[in-house]
């Protein structure tokens, strides 16, 4: 279990040193990836969706910039 939690504190400090855009960006196509994973194990892989939802969360990551540090 304490190999698990050494990997995900690696990923998230890196994830967090990441850039606004490129952390956008990193969140954009981690959705795409899921709602494709999911729409294609349910039957019919759809990706107008998967576009869809990966330029949302891309916009809306990029706009509200969740790893910005109070100062």
């Amino acid at each position: 279990m304490n190999n698990i939690r050494q990997v995900y504190r690696r990923l998230d400090s890196w994830a967090c040193g990441l850039s606004r855009g490129k952390y956008a960006i990193l969140i954009g196509v981690s959705a795409a990836l899921g709602a494709l994973a999911v729409t294609l194990a349910l039957g019919d892989p759809d990706y107008a969706f998967a576009t869809g939802i990966s330029l949302t969360m891309t916009v809306l990551y990029y706009w509200s910039n969740p790893n910005q540090k109070e100062e």
